[in-house]
C-alpha cells in the first residue's frame, strides 16, 4: 500500500486516490511476500511506539486500591515466599484469578525490584501487544495503512489508556483473544497453512485462559461457532478449528496449574470455576464485593471509552457505505463484527464492570480507522464538525482554568468514601467541585493541546483528500498529550485512592508486635498488601468471600467484629486503626469509651490513620 501525504491540486487528488486502491488490492490476501516487508516493519514500529508511551507512563501513581492492589500485594508475597504458583493475599490464597498475570509481574519485579513501575510494566508491554496485533488485523483484513490508523486510535482512546494503566489482567486478555480472532483470519485465508494457524489460536485461547480465566477461551470458540451458524461459505474451512490436535494442546497448557491448585487446595477448582466464573458470568454471584453498573450505563459509558475517535462515528458510517466489499470479498470482515457482538450481548447477562467490553475495543477502532483511509470519500463536514468541537472544548477548557477558576475554590471538598467510588461514574461523583483544585495547570495544557490538535486536524482535513490520515495522525499526537497528563492526574488523586503513604507512615514507627486494624472489606484498602510490613485485621468485613476461610477454615482470625477489636485496642498491644473521614467521630466515640488514648497518626485522602499508644 501506497500513502502519500503531499499537496494537491484539485484535479490531481483523484488520481492519487485511484492509486492507493490499485496498490491495496495488488496486496494478496495470502502468505506474507517479499514486498510486504515494509507493512510489517511500520507494524514494529507501531509497537515500539506504544511500548514507549505506555511504559513512559507506568511509573506512576503509587498502586491503588482494589485490583491493582490485590495483584501488586499477590506478587510481593510471592517473592518474599519463593512461590511462584499459589497467588495470596495477606497470607490467604488468592483463588480468583489465573496465573499468567502474576507470572509476568514477578518476572518484571526479579529483574527490576519491587516496585510500581516494575509492577506495571508487563501491563504496558501487553497492551503495546494488542495494539500491535489490531495493527495485524487491519494490515490482513485490508492493508498497512487501515491497521496503522486502527492501531493508533486504539492506542489513545480515554477507556484504553485509563484501565490498562492500573494492574489488571484485560491487557492480557485483549492481546490473546486478538491473536486468537488474527490467527482464525489467517487460517481463512491460507488454506495451505490452516492447521498451524488454528493451533496457534489455540495456544492464544490457552494463554487468555490463564490470564483471567475460562472466557478466554469462550469467546472466541463462541464466535467461531456463531460465525459457522451464520455464515454457511466459511463453515467449511471453520471445521479445521475442532481438529482434535487444538483442545489437546490447549488442555496441555491450561489443566497442570489447575491440577496443582487442586491438589493443594481440595475445593479449588469448584470455588475458582464455579464461584468466580460461571456465576458471575450470568449474574448470579453471592456476597459481592464490587458494585455492578445498570446495563443502560455499561452502554452509555462506551461513548466515554472510545472518544475523542467516537466523534467521527459519522464518517466511519459513511466510509463504510463505500467499502469495496467485492474487491475483499476473501477478506472476513464479519468475524470482526461476530467478535464484538458476542461480547457484548453475553456480558448483557453478567455482573457487570465498566471495562469488561475492553477486549474486543480493537474492533471498534477498526471499524472507525476506516474513517481516515485514504481510500475514503467522504464529506469534508464529517470531519470538520469532530474537529471543531475538539478546538471548543480547548477553549471551553482554557477559559474555565483562567476565568472561573473561582467555581472550584468555591466548591465543596469533598470526597466520597472509596466504597462509594467503586466503579467508572462513581469514582467522578464522588470527588465534588473543590477537590479538582489542583487540575487547573492539566486544564490549560489540555485546552491549548485540544486547540492545536483540534484546529491542525481541521487545517489538514480542509486540503486534500488524502491528509485525512495525517488528521489522525495529528489527533493522535493530541491524545497521547493528554493521556500522559492523565497520568499526572492519576498522581494527583493517589492518596484518595491509595494507602500508599498511610503504611509508609505506619512502617516507620510500627513494632514487630503492633497491630494494623482497617475498617471495610480488603479490596477497598488492598493498597496496604503492598506497602504496609504486617499483616493487616479488618473489621466490620464479611469473612465468607475468602476462599480460605469458607473452605480452607484459615484466616478469621484476620476478620474482627466491633467488640473484638475494642478489646485489642484497649490492650497494651500498639495497634493502628485506619477508617474513613465519614466514620471517624463515631468510631473515635466507640474508643474513648475504652481509653483516652487516640492519636491521629496520619491522614491519607479521606482515610485517617488512628494509634492507641
Amino acid at each position: 500500500m501506497i500513502i502519500r501525504d503531499t499537496h494537491f491540486q484539485a484535479n490531481g487528488s483523484e488520481a492519487v486516490v485511484q492509486e492507493a486502491v490499485v496498490t491495496s488490492e495488488a496486496r494478496p490476501a495470502g502468505p506474507i511476500g517479499h514486498s510486504q516487508r515494509r507493512d510489517h516493519v511500520l507494524g514494529l514500529v507501531v509497537f515500539l511506539l506504544a511500548v514507549i508511551f505506555y511504559v513512559g507512563n507506568a511509573s506512576q501513581p503509587v498502586i491503588f486500591d482494589d485490583n491493582e492492589g490485590l495483584y501488586a500485594g499477590a506478587v510481593r508475597e510471592m517473592t518474599q515466599r519463593g512461590d511462584w504458583l499459589l497467588p495470596t493475599n495477606n497470607g490467604l490464597p488468592r483463588i480468583q484469578k489465573p496465573p499468567l498475570t502474576y507470572w509476568t509481574m514477578l518476572g518484571s519485579v526479579s529483574l527490576f525490584g519491587m516496585n510500581e513501575w516494575a509492577i506495571r510494566l508487563p501491563n504496558a508491554i501487553f497492551t503495546a501487544a494488542w495494539i500491535y496485533v489490531t495493527f495485524l488485523i487491519g494490515l490482513r483484513l485490508r492493508d498497512a495503512a487501515h491497521g496503522m490508523l486502527a492501531a493508533g486510535i486504539l492506542a489513545t482512546m480515554i477507556g484504553v489508556f485509563v484501565f490498562t494503566h492500573l494492574v489488571q489482567p484485560e491487557p492480557f486478555l485483549a492481546t490473546f483473544i486478538s491473536l486468537s480472532v488474527y490467527a482464525v483470519i489467517a487460517a481463512l485465508q491460507e488454506p495451505g497453512r490452516q492447521r498451524g494457524w488454528y493451533l496457534l489460536a489455540w495456544v492464544s485461547l490457552a494463554l487468555g485462559a490463564l490470564s483471567k480465566g475460562l472466557h478466554g477461551a469462550v469467546w472466541p470458540i463462541t464466535i467461531v461457532l456463531t460465525a459457522m451458524v451464520l455464515l454457511p461459505s466459511r463453515r467449511a474451512a471453520l471445521k479445521g478449528f475442532f481438529h482434535w490436535s487444538g483442545p489437546v494442546v490447549f488442555l496441555a497448557l491450561v489443566a497442570p496449574w489447575y491440577l496443582y491448585m487442586e491438589a493443594r487446595l481440595p475445593g479449588f477448582l469448584q470455588a475458582h470455576f464455579l464461584r468466580e466464573q460461571v456465576s458471575a458470568a450470568i449474574d448470579g454471584r453471592f456476597d459481592r464485593e464490587t458494585l455492578s453498573i445498570p446495563i443502560w450505563m455499561f452502554y452509555a459509558q462506551h461513548g466515554i471509552f472510545f472518544s475523542p475517535w467516537v466523534l467521527f462515528a459519522p464518517a466511519a458510517f459513511a466510509a463504510w457505505r463505500q467499502f469495496p466489499k467485492n474487491k475483499h470479498k476473501n477478506r472476513p470482515w464479519e468475524l470482526l463484527w461476530l467478535w464484538i457482538a458476542v461480547t457484548f450481548l453475553t456480558l448483557s447477562f453478567s455482573n457487570l464492570q465498566d471495562y469488561y467490553a475492553m477486549t474486543s475495543w480493537g474492533v471498534a477502532a477498526l471499524w472507525l480507522a476506516a474513517a481516515f483511509h485514504p481510500e475514503a470519500r467522504v464529506s469534508r463536514w464529517f470531519y470538520f464538525t469532530p474537529c471543531l468541537i475538539l478546538v471548543v472544548a480547548g477553549i471551553g477548557l482554557l477559559v474555565f482554568s483562567f476565568f472561573f477558576k473561582d467555581v472550584l475554590a468555591q466548591g465543596s471538598n469533598h470526597i466520597a468514601p472509596i466504597a462509594e467510588r467503586d466503579t467508572f461514574a462513581n469514582a467522578l461523583g464522588g470527588i465534588s467541585l473543590g477537590a479538582w483544585q489542583e487540575f487547573l495547570p492539566l486544564m490549560r495544557t489540555a485546552g491549548v493541546a485540544l486547540v492545536l490538535g483540534g484546529g491542525g486536524a481541521l487545517a489538514w482535513c480542509s486540503r486534500a483528500r488524502s491528509s485525512r490520515a495525517t488528521a489522525c495522525a495529528i489527533l493522535t499526537l493530541t491524545m497521547v498529550v493528554l493521556c500522559s497528563l492523565a497520568t499526572v492526574g492519576f498522581r494527583i488523586m493517589g492518596p484518595n485512592f491509595s494507602l500508599a503513604e498511610a503504611a509508609r507512615a505506619i512502617n516507620v514507627v510500627a513494632t514487630p508486635e503492633s497491630m494494623i486494624v482497617c475498617e471495610g472489606a480488603p479490596h477497598q484498602s488492598s493498597s496496604l498488601l503492598f506497602y504496609l510490613d504486617h499483616r493487616v485485621h479488618w473489621v466490620n468485613a464479611p469473612s465468607q468471600r475468602e476462599f480460605a476461610v469458607r473452605v480452607l477454615k484459615q484466616g478469621q482470625e484476620l476478620y474482627l467484629n466491633e467488640e473484638s477489636f475494642l478489646r485489642e485496642w484497649e490492650s497494651p498491644r500498639q495497634v493502628f486503626f485506619i477508617v474513613e473521614d465519614t466514620h471517624l467521630a463515631a468510631w473515635k466515640d466507640k474508643l474513648s469509651r475504652r481509653t483516652s488514648a487516640i492519636r491521629v497518626l496520619y491522614h491519607n485522602g479521606t482515610r485517617n490513620v488512628l494509634v492507641n499508644q
